[in-house]
Formats: structure tokens, C-alpha cells, sequence
């Protein structure tokens, strides 16, 4: 991943920035954000070099390289966590419904013992 992250900075950062978000370039040109890139696309790109991207030959950097660097975007990308219960990350919408739904379902209850001792 080291190898990666140095390849990354020297060859992609100055044009995709960073943090992955993409970034201006001269002429009214835009370097891509890539953050939901695959490691697929990134190869391709990092190969072809589509639009205003210079292309990287095998000569320039080898197959082992490209895939360094595809491997240090993927795992070091932000992951969006909203918190809430790790499980698939739902969030605290869904865990004070199912408080809510459980609360309720307790004040039915309660109220249903206190109906069956009323003469």
C-alpha cells in the first residue's frame, strides 16, 4: 500500500487531488473524482488515458504498480458511516423506529393488563 500511496502522489495527485475528489485543469477541463471508481476503471484509465489524462504505457509504470495504485484508492477511500448499528450501517432512523415500535408495543401491553383487572 506504500508503494501505492507514493505512486499515487507522483504521478495522479496533482491532477485528482489528494483526497480523491477530482480537481480543475487548464482549458475548462476537469480531472474526475475517485472516490466510486473501480479498480477496473482505474487500470483502463491509468492505460488509455481518456481525455485530457497522458496515458501510462507499461514502460512507465509496470502492471504491479497500477494495481498498487488501484489497490490504495479502493482501500482508502472514505466510508460513509452514518452511524448507528454496524450491521449495514442503517443508522439511528431505523433504531429509534424499532424503539419506538417496541416502546409502543410495552404501552399496549400495559394497557391491555389494566383492561382485563377492571370489573
Amino acid at each position: 500500500m506504500r508503494l501505492g500511496r507514493e505512486l499515487y502522489m507522483a504521478t495522479c495527485a496533482s491532477c485528482h487531488s489528494g483526497a480523491q475528489s477530482g480537481g480543475t485543469l487548464a482549458h475548462g477541463l476537469a480531472a474526475p473524482p475517485l472516490l466510486c471508481s473501480t479498480p477496473t476503471q482505474i487500470a483502463e484509465a491509468v492505460r488509455i488515458g481518456p481525455g485530457a489524462m497522458p496515458a501510462f504505457p507499461p514502460s512507465v509504470l509496470s502492471d504491479a504498480e497500477v494495481n498498487s495504485i488501484a489497490s490504495y484508492l479502493t482501500t482508502t477511500r472514505p466510508q460513509l458511516d452514518h452511524g448507528g448499528n454496524p450491521p449495514g450501517g442503517i443508522g439511528p432512523v431505523a433504531e429509534g423506529a424499532v424503539a419506538l415500535l417496541a416502546g409502543l408495543g410495552l404501552l399496549l401491553l400495559f394497557i391491555r393488563l389494566i383492561g382485563k383487572r377492571a370489573p
